[in-house]
């Protein structure tokens, strides 16, 4: 528990330190971006990063954007999208679906820096358009869901990021 609150905080951090700017007007947003509506509510990244690591002989790329309500109670936002390969492979442009097995896509939201205030992808797919060594384009949406709390629905989701650690 205290690994998955580690990377959830240095996740936050990481994303923190990225730029956001403007949507371009396209389908996909600016770079340093990750939008979405979140039960019909506009969501916007205060600024959003990727990282890019080797799991289970593939590839993960993990894209995350913060909203800051007040840091000094913790109070933010996180969607977390993560990609993973199949065993060998690389992460691609390409279609996903959440699922129980390779490749998938998750998704991910939280209301804090607590693991445990997660929600978590229970269907959902997403495409990525573009992947290079830098950057990661893409769409996607997902129900997500958490024990004794509503589902939240997540739609329209576009993203834009950097990868941080090519």
């Amino acid at each position: 528990m205290k690994i998955k609150t580690l990377l959830f905080v240095l996740t936050g951090l990481l994303v923190i330190a990225g730029c956001s700017s403007k949507d371009k007007g396209d389908n996909i947003p600016a770079v340093g971006t990750i939008v979405a509506d979140i039960d019909g509510t506009e969501w916007k990244a205060q600024g959003a990063n990727a990282l890019r690591q080797s799991v289970q002989g593939g590839e993960q790329i993990s894209a995350a954007g913060t909203v800051i309500i007040d840091l000094s109670t913790n109070n933010l936002e996180v969607l977390t999208i993560t990609f993973v390969s199949d065993i060998g492979g690389k992460v691609d442009a390409k279609d996903y679906v959440v699922q129980n097995g390779l490749p998938y896509f998750q998704v991910t939201f939280g209301k804090d820096v607590n693991a445990a205030n997660q929600w978590f992808s229970k269907s959902g797919q997403a495409t990525i358009t573009k992947v290079e060594q830098n950057n990661i384009q893409g769409t996607f949406s997902a129900t997500l869901e958490r024990q004794g709390h509503p589902d939240i629905v997540v739609t329209n989701g576009r993203f834009n990021t950097n990868i941080m650690n090519p």
